[in-house]
């Protein structure tokens, strides 16, 4: 951070009782941690109770915004008086969406923000798609104060039930929210009232009427179910999360939960279903995660529109995780104590400190860089959003002038909304122009990248083949031919040694081993050296010459003969290193099933070759002329499991560990095979 960082404006609502108010605040509180210059605009066009105490922090306006608000009551705030704060500024927007699918009708508040702030990843693939501005996760601060000195006598809960807690706002939707299902899911737990007590704390219940009277009928036969609606002091609320023994949430969906991470903070168990923005901080380790069933809305329900996905939460595996934090209260408090320590590592305020530290003092550069790239489609954006200089809220000479306006403004309402949608798709339109065209430059250069890469590899493949110097009519230099073209082509012996080192910790635990087409015998040295027990097997006189010079154990033969000699489960392991591309189709099989009958149980093979997905590979495959046939790693994996090996993989043992990558950038591959562990 610089030492002169510049500050920010923060827009929210900063005295409504919701969610979105109490992010707005834990904003506040990260960029006081984090000693960055702020001042705070208080909006408050909201059905909330404005009564939450807040000191606002006046100043100088900074030329960046945070501005906190969703995105119908983003673009109602710069109607209202928010215009001259956003204009000409960078503003990053605090969004929550709570579904799969970010609306089109709300696709328009996206020119009023330069880049987009979720507290979830979920609500991150939600609005990403819709836009080529940022959109990034920050770590929302769960903080929980000292609980208050209040008991269950003061807040009306018996002492010994034990009590399971919901909190959820009747203008979130009632489907979303799903009381409905916690109600038939305790129900179902606890056919008999007694064991347990729902309590159901609920906000705005009178503003949806026959919301609340459909959950008050299902809580109506249920003298354990309690269901309380209004707004209530802070106090009150935390001593109710403080002192409930379970918090249950079975959403459909969530932009994050906060009510959920907050009594997990308070380390409490946490049931709630095992989708959406939740699982920020959710794991099956930290808390009861409910199993569910994808659902696709048929129609429209609240802002959520037709076609978005959502969860229906199994509520027979809820009543059973609900029966089981009663009968085992050791689990449920191991839970809870992990589910603390999780909201205090993920959601903590030094996370949010260290994101708005970071952040922040990169906005009014970033401000500077659009102002420098303005495009046709910012600009058409940017009128869209705040209109042209003279507004329909400009001032009018005297009352007439003023009453006329207003009349005027509603008479052509109708004509003005239907050129606001003109607008509006016209600049999208253009946008989305921009967006093609940026991706089309975007993929022309991965495509001359790709060019380039494919020239580097012909160029590669016109190379002159690696080989050792070597003099026509000089002295034959090994003891055969092709112990001669093995010492030109395959490279000194100090260079097959360093490629093969990577096995010898493979084989370690595997002794015996027998190396077929043990060649010159690199493999065999550094496995002695190791202290591994090896033999080798060759046909060529040459290369059995000169393992014996090396003082190896190596037998001139037929290695498939020798194998087929050896007795059942005698070895550990069987290796072959660039020998099964010499074999034909029958030879490939023989060996197979000779090593698969001579491993003991759980031994292995290791069968080194060509990868014919390489295209440097195929030059390097056919200098040899005794090849076959080159094998590609699928087949040689499925030849291994037909005849009867447990296991098979393919590894790259020279590779970057990148299977993708190495698949066809690599010029040899490996099988690794395991035989059955019993037989």
């Amino acid at each position: 951070m610089s030492e002169q960082a510049q500050g920010v404006n923060v827009v929210g609502f900063f005295r409504a009782e919701f969610g979105q108010g109490e992010a707005a605040r834990r904003v506040v509180a990260g960029l006081e941690r984090a000693g960055l210059p702020f001042t705070t605009v208080t909006y408050d066009r909201v059905p909330h109770r404005q009564e939450h105490p807040f000191a606002e922090r006046d100043g100088e306006a900074y030329p960046s915004n945070i501005v906190c608000l969703n995105p119908e009551h983003l673009v109602q705030f710069s109607l209202d008086s928010g215009r001259d704060l956003l204009r000409n500024r960078y503003s990053a927007g605090l969004w929550f969406w709570e579904t799969s699918r970010f609306p089109a009708q709300f696709r328009h508040a996206l020119d009023y923000v330069d880049e987009v702030w979720v507290a979830s990843d979920f609500v991150r693939e939600a609005v990403a798609p819709e836009t080529s501005k940022p959109v990034l996760t920050f770590p929302l601060p769960v903080l929980v104060p000292e609980p208050p000195e209040l008991t269950r006598a003061d807040l009306g809960l018996p002492e010994d039930p034990f009590v399971f807690l919901f909190v959820f706002d009747f203008f979130s939707t009632l489907a979303r929210k799903n009381p409905l299902g916690l109600i038939e899911a305790f129900t179902r737990a606890f056919p008999d009232p007694g064991r347990a007590l729902l309590y159901l704390k609920s906000i705005n219940g009178s503003r949806a009427p026959s919301d609340l009277a459909r959950v008050q009928d299902a809580a109506a036969a249920r003298p354990d179910i309690v269901l309380s609606d209004g707004y209530v002091d802070v106090d009150r609320l935390t001593a109710l999360t403080a002192l409930c023994d379970c918090y249950v949430s079975l959403h459909r969906s969530e932009g994050f939960g906060l009510t959920i991470a907050e009594a997990m903070a308070f380390g409490k168990p946490a049931i709630a279903t095992a989708y959406s923005g939740n699982l920020a901080f959710m794991d099956e380790e930290s808390s009861y995660l409910v199993p569910y069933t994808p659902a696709t809305l048929d129609e429209a329900v609240g802002p959520y529109p037709a076609g978005t996905v959502w969860a229906d939460p199994d509520l027979d595996e809820a009543a059973g995780l609900m029966r089981h934090v009663v009968d085992d209260p050791d689990d449920a408090r191991r839970v809870g104590a992990l589910g603390k320590a999780a909201v205090e590592d993920r959601q903590s305020l030094e996370r949010a400190t260290e994101f708005l530290g970071d952040r922040v003092p990169q906005l009014d550069r970033l401000r500077l860089e659009r102002d420098a790239h303005e495009t046709a489609g910012s600009r058409a954006a940017e009128f869209l959003a705040f209109g042209p200089s003279l507004s329909w809220e400009a001032s009018s000479r005297g009352f007439i002038g003023r009453a006329y306006r207003r009349v005027l403004q509603r008479l052509l309402r109708p004509y003005t909304m239907r050129q606001r949608e003109l607008e509006t798709q016209l600049v999208h339109g253009i946008e989305d122009l921009e967006r093609s065209r940026d991706s089309l430059d975007s993929r022309l250069r991965s495509l001359d990248e790709t060019v380039g890469d494919v020239q580097r590899e012909i160029e590669a493949m016109r190379r002159e083949l690696y080989a050792e110097p070597y003099v026509a009519g000089a002295p034959t230099p090994a003891p055969s031919p092709y112990a001669a073209f093995e010492a030109v082509f395959r490279g000194p012996e100090e260079r097959v040694r360093e490629l093969l080192e990577p096995y010898v910790e493979l084989l370690r635990e595997h002794a015996p081993v027998l190396d077929l087409g043990c060649g010159r015998g690199e493999l065999l040295e550094l496995l002695a050296e190791a202290a591994i027990e090896a033999t080798g097997v060759d046909a060529d006189a040459g290369m059995a010459a000169r393992c014996s010079e090396k003082g190896l154990r190596v037998e001139q033969a037929n290695a498939i003969d020798y194998l087929e000699r050896q007795a059942e489960g005698s070895l550990g392991a069987v290796t072959a290193i660039h020998v099964f591309e010499h074999l034909g189709f029958e030879g490939l099989g023989r060996t197979l099933a000779a090593a698969r009958r001579t491993l003991r149980p759980g031994g292995i093979l290791v069968a080194e070759t060509i990868n014919p997905h390489s295209l440097a590979a195929f030059k390097t495959f056919w200098v040899d002329p005794t090849h076959h046939a080159p094998l590609f790693p699928e087949v040689l994996k499925a030849l291994a499991l037909i005849h009867g090996f447990e296991h098979a993989e393919i590894r790259y043992p020279r590779g970057s560990g990148d299977d993708a990558l190495d698949r066809t950038e690599q010029n040899e591959y490996a099988l690794v095979a395991t035989s059955p562990a019993r037989t």
